[in-house]
Formats: structure tokens, sequence, C-alpha cells
């Protein structure tokens, strides 16, 4: 696995883990990992299998192919990059906050205009 990649899965995970509140220890526990092995792959010093992969989503909550939406092939253009790092960034926002975010970047677009 690439580091591109492993940052990325360990830059998701940690964003879902936060965003549902839970602690690394919690997320070790309803996957049956040990803490270490979920900081490992959060720092992208692991690359878990697919079977693991799959019991962190669930553990999680989500599916695998949500831990892989908006993933942007390593050729992509620097545009793309930052719209990925602002996307994988805001995923520990609340709803409200994500419709904040929403509204600047109308209000952006608006001014630019």
């Amino acid at each position: 696995m690439s580091d591109d990649i492993g940052k990325i899965i360990g830059d998701r995970v940690r964003n879902y883990r936060k965003r549902r509140g839970i602690s690394q220890e919690e997320l070790a526990h309803l996957s049956s990992f040990s803490v270490s092995f979920i900081g490992e792959v959060e720092r992208s010093e692991k690359s878990p299998s697919m079977d693991n992969l799959y019991r962190i989503c669930c553990a999680l909550g989500i599916t695998i192919q949500e831990l892989f939406d908006h993933v942007q092939p390593s050729s992509q253009s620097k545009e793309a990059e930052i719209i990925s790092d602002i996307v994988n960034k805001i995923q520990v926002l609340q709803t409200k906050d994500l419709i904040l975010v929403r509204e600047m970047v109308d209000l952006m677009i608006r001014f630019k205009r």
C-alpha cells in the first residue's frame, strides 16, 4: 500500500472516529483490535488488510465505500488535492457546522463573480 493511501485511510479512520465521538480505546474494543493497532492505522504506520478495514468500518458504523468516498487518484491536480484535503478535514464537523461551511463557500463564490 502506498504511503498516500495509508495516510488517507488513517486520516479517514481518525475523522470518522472523532465525528462519532469515540476514543481509540472504544474503537479498539468495538473492532476487537488493540489500541496500539488502531493508533498505528491512524498514523499510517500499519496497513490493515481488507478484512481488518471491514471490521474497523463496522465498528465505526460505515461501509468501506464510505471510507474511500472522494478519494482521488495520486495523479490528481493540485486543485483536486486541495478539495480532497478540505473534504477530509470537514468530516469531523457536526451537521450544523457543515451547513455553515457550505454557506461560507456560497458567499465566497458570490463575491468572486
